[in-house]
């Protein structure tokens, strides 16, 4: 009996956690501690939907210019998983210069059942693309299955991507 009683408390205090954690200061923090060191900012004000967080027309900013806008961005804070996705995104100034204008989704995931990787997926006009973030090697491993319009008007950006049968790799030292 007192075993369930931990239980039912211990869920209540971590819903509780989840409902009410500041989520407009976890951006600030974010911008302020973080992305200022790349010279990024971030334009958003998460709404509380529930368990989760939604913003709409975010705005990502790279050296006071607007370079990414995301029609819907949801931040899913959970004690065991986290989730964050975004889509509707275009890209706009010298991110558009790099790749396709038009990304429909990008989702980014974290479990407490394998903490040392964060896993990345995404689909677009640049194709299919999937990941993970190792944090104790802080390294990036990235695999795209490029569309045809990667391949035809993007191609020397594959140029830096290690070439397999069917996909395309790329790693990167943080």
């Amino acid at each position: 009996m007192i075993f369930i009683r931990t239980i039912i408390y211990s869920l209540i205090f971590f819903v509780t956690i989840i409902l009410l954690f500041p989520k407009n200061g976890l951006l600030s923090y974010l911008t302020a501690n973080y992305l200022k060191k790349f010279d990024t900012s971030i334009k958003a004000t998460l709404v509380n939907d529930k368990l989760s967080y939604v913003a709409s027309n975010s705005k990502i900013y790279y050296q006071n210019k607007n370079t990414v806008i995301a029609k819907s961005f949801k931040l899913e804070p959970y004690i065991f998983y986290n989730k964050m996705e975004a889509t509707g995104i275009s890209l706009h100034g010298i991110a558009a210069s790099v790749l396709p204008k038009k990304i429909n989704k990008i989702e980014i995931m974290h479990s407490f059942l394998d903490p040392t990787n964060i896993l990345l997926l995404g689909n677009g006009d640049f194709g299919k693309l999937t990941g993970r973030i190792d944090i104790f090697e802080q390294k990036v491993f990235i695999n795209l299955i490029p569309s045809t319009i990667m391949k035809k008007k993007y191609s020397y950006v594959l140029k830096y991507l290690k070439k397999n049968k069917k996909n395309y790799t790329y790693e990167y030292k943080l």
